[in-house]
């Protein structure tokens, strides 16, 4: 009997080892199945935060004359000048904007240098109507320059899907640099000095350059001859005609950005109770009566530029990301005949 129950407990011992490994593999089984979860949970949590656009709340600066704008920080003390008269350091172009942004600490360096501090950014365009390079136009217009050694050096370069040439400057005052653009029978001259090159706040601020008239190609156009204007909106806003507002006739263009809204007749306008915003139409720039709340900002235009109609401008939250987009649509407002 003894050799009975040495096999039984055999049995019984392969039975429980059996239960333990069975038990094992499906433990096992279900830790291989949750590992992929919790290693991607991981991998998800580890992995770096997506880059944010430092630019996204600059203010826009819109030319509708040129058909361009670029963006500039406001969080440095910033001057700005539109309409300038312009001549790069060797090229003689018509002066668009200058903008200077100033550091705590600026320093001048003397009566021929107006100011030097963490960037001066002046832009202007060249007329280009046999439309040669970038490159033989400037050694064209600049001859001394590259006979006295003052071309640092000079590169193909490309802006926004725009053919570009950067030239850097040597034996001048400052660090200095010219990134020319071309577009059609224009040259656009981006000039910048600085306490050093390269500055990276004058390439973000040269990454945000762009020819608007390229986005607005596809927009709408909303003609009003009776109040005689034109303007043009994005696909996806909608132009609807609305109740007459104390018996005058009402439009308005409408999106997720904001809206705008026209009103002509009689007995409209009135005075500005707020500050004023300078406003860029395409046929010049206007003040505009500027509120901005926690909510929303607007802007108010009495018959700007021979427009028979006042216009009121609302940009939704986020209004810092929203007002540039109803400030490139104003930038396509016109008076017609």
């Amino acid at each position: 009997m003894k050799p009975a129950r040495g096999f039984a407990a055999i049995i019984i011992v392969a039975i429980i080892a059996l239960v333990f490994g069975a038990a094992a593999t499906f433990g096992y089984q279900k830790f291989i199945k949750k590992t992929p979860a919790v290693s991607q949970k991981a991998e998800t949590q580890a992995s770096p935060l997506a880059s944010v656009d430092e630019t996204a709340n600059w203010k826009t600066y819109t030319n509708s004359k040129y058909g361009f704008s670029l963006k500039y920080p406001e969080e440095k003390p910033v001057e700005f000048k539109d309409s300038v008269e312009g001549k790069q350091l060797c090229a003689n172009t018509k002066g668009i904007v200058d903008i200077k942004i100033y550091p705590a600490d600026y320093k001048k360096l003397g009566p021929e240098t107006e100011f030097l501090g963490d960037l001066w950014v002046s832009l202007s365009v060249a007329d280009n109507v046999g439309k040669i390079s970038p490159e033989d136009y400037v050694k064209k217009a600049c001859p001394d320059y590259f006979s006295q050694g003052k071309i640092g050096s000079i590169k193909n370069t490309e802006i926004n899907g725009n053919k570009a040439l950067e030239i850097i400057y040597k034996n001048v005052m400052a660090q200095q640099e010219d990134v020319v653009v071309t577009k059609g029978d224009k040259l656009f001259f981006i000039h910048h000095y600085s306490n050093k090159l390269p500055n990276p706040l004058f390439n973000q601020i040269l990454s945000t350059f762009k020819f608007t008239s390229d986005e607005t190609a596809n927009w709408k156009t909303y003609t009003n001859e009776e109040a005689k204007f034109q303007i043009k909106y994005p696909p996806a806003w909608k132009l609807e005609y609305l109740d007459k507002w104390q018996g005058n006739p009402d439009s308005t263009l409408s999106g997720k950005e904001g809206s705008i809204d026209f009103i002509w007749g009689s007995g409209l306008g009135g005075a500005c109770s707020v500050d004023f915003e300078k406003i860029r139409l395409k046929d010049g720039d206007v003040p505009a009566c500027h509120l901005v709340t926690n909510t929303k900002e607007s802007w108010g235009l009495f018959r700007p530029k021979g427009v028979q109609a006042d216009t009121y401008v609302v940009a939704n939250p986020p209004t810092k990301t929203n007002r540039n987009i109803l400030l490139e649509i104003l930038s396509t407002y016109e008076a017609i005949k």
